[in-house]
């Protein structure tokens, strides 16, 4: 036993040296710059992850952006067309009560169109020939037409032919010194026609006649 002990201490005896010219010696340079790499290397992870984070998030704003401006332009867009679409209706009312205006008035025969007004016609004597003047209209509602002649002569008279519904109508008055004007005794009903003809002429066999007419169309 003796003998072993004597071998263990001469063996430490001998790795002694080497034990503390490896405490003695300094540690190696490399391993601190090791440890200031994997410190960098995370710092720069680190640096890359918050940049990547920062682009990501800039393209999210972007695309962001670019969807509210398509919202807001469809908004506009939708709102115009439905303004258009409102007006168009206000057009198509308004178009409408207008006609039913007008349509009240013919069933009340409250419109009216002049057609001769205040015309001077000469006539000569009835017994001389061709002693009357002729006027052609078109009437496109049912109603009335007035003649009204003003003039000295007792013998004037007044007529209106047209054709209807496959007929002709023919109505005459005759105007004497106390029917002379108008519209008094001078209504004249008609019908739709594309030809209405209203003559006036002098009935006086010797003398010629100067007149002056106002023709009205009632409808």
């Amino acid at each position: 036993m003796l003998g072993e002990s004597t071998k263990k201490k001469q063996a430490l005896n001998l790795r002694l040296p080497a034990i503390l010219h490896n405490l003695v010696q300094p540690r190696p340079f490399f391993k601190k710059t090791e440890i200031l790499n994997q410190h960098s290397n995370r710092r720069q992870t680190r640096g890359s992850k918050m940049s990547e984070k920062k682009v990501v998030s800039r393209r999210v704003f972007i695309a962001l952006e670019i969807v509210c401006i398509i919202l807001v332009a469809c908004l506009v867009g939708a709102t115009s067309l439905y303004r258009w679409q409102i007006d168009d209706k206000d057009n198509t009312i308004t178009s409408l009560q207008s006609q039913m205006n007008n349509l009240t008035s013919i069933v009340n025969l409250a419109n009216s169109t002049v057609w001769v007004n205040n015309q001077t016609i000469s006539e000569p004597a009835a017994g001389s020939g061709i002693a009357w003047n002729d006027w052609t209209f078109s009437t496109n509602y049912a109603g009335y037409v007035t003649v009204t002649v003003l003039s000295a002569n007792a013998s004037v008279w007044a007529h209106v032919i047209y054709f209807s519904w496959n007929d002709y109508f023919y109505d005459a008055l005759s105007y004497n010194t106390s029917k002379i004007v108008g519209p008094v005794g001078s209504f004249f009903p008609v019908l739709p026609s594309s030809n209405v003809t209203v003559g006036v002429g002098n009935g006086n066999l010797v003398d010629g006649a100067t007149e002056t007419v106002t023709i009205t169309y009632y409808y």
